[in-house]
């Protein structure tokens, strides 16, 4: 009986060793795609990766001439195909599947112009039965911008947001020509400006000392001054300072207390 049990013990502890080691096995070839399904481009031996933007601009509430920087707040939908993702023929539904970002892979993308975006929503994707994927994002903060003020304050400044995929070749990665950007350029809270939202421009980010070439897309708003406001709140008051200033000199000079009393006016 005793013989009996040491078998059947033996036998209990081969099996249990054999299932921990296909558990293994298992999580091992599971941990192995997923790091693939992250690290490797969708359809990687084929056809190009295209993504497409839809970005609406909900304000521009900053336009800083001497730290050339502008704030932006925005709301940005990232979509791609990634077949991988997508479910057998017979388990398909009208059901999202949710991802964190970290999970999948991800275009890659980079605001070159970024001076401390911060994004507001949480990092997942949602994806659907056929492997589409789109990501959500509200991101708000300043962004640099080359300001040219020689024509101050009569200038028309072209405020851009620059994107790259700082991984992937023009070969293998690119952005969608169905791309849009929308605003409502009445409501930004910056006062002083009038806007409007330019054609999307498709080139390409190059650093020719690291033969580096990398798809690019940059969204423009086109930001023009408006010089009345200048006029008025600036120009207008200092005008009138300096003609009150030069009355000094039109009373006769032996009326003391006027000229005093201008001259004192005018400087405080």
């Amino acid at each position: 009986m005793t013989e009996f049990f040491s078998k059947s013990a033996v036998r209990a502890t081969m099996l249990l060793g054999l299932s921990l080691f296909c558990a293994a096995l298992n999580a091992q070839e599971t941990d192995s795609s997923n790091a693939q399904l992250v690290a490797e481009r969708p359809n990687a031996s084929g056809t190009i990766t295209e993504v497409t933007y839809g970005v609406f601009l909900v304000d521009i509430d900053e336009i800083d001439d001497v730290r050339q920087r502008f704030n932006v707040d925005m709301f940005v939908n990232i979509a791609w195909q990634d077949t991988r993702l997508a479910l057998p023929e017979n388990e398909r539904s009208d059901q999202i599947r949710r991802f964190p970002m970290s999970e999948i892979w991800t275009p890659r993308g980079l605001i070159v112009n970024d001076r401390g975006l911060e994004a507001q929503l949480p990092l997942v994707a949602d994806v659907d039965a056929l492997g589409n994927v789109v990501h959500r994002q509200r991101v708000s903060g300043p962004l640099a911008v080359n300001l040219d003020l020689k024509d101050f304050p009569f200038d028309t400044q072209h405020l851009s947001i620059d994107v790259i995929s700082y991984q992937y070749s023009p070969d293998e990665f690119q952005f969608s020509r169905n791309t849009t950007v929308a605003a409502n350029t009445e409501s930004f809270s910056v006062e002083g400006w009038t806007f409007r939202v330019l054609d999307i421009n498709h080139a390409e980010f190059s650093v020719p000392a690291a033969g580096v070439v990398r798809p690019r897309m940059t969204l423009i708003v086109e930001a023009k001054r408006n010089a009345q406001y200048y006029l008025l709140t600036m120009f207008l008051p200092m005008a009138l300072i300096v003609f009150m200033s030069w009355t000094a000199f039109w009373i006769q000079p032996n009326v003391v207390p006027p000229r005093i009393a201008i001259s004192t006016a005018s400087i405080f």
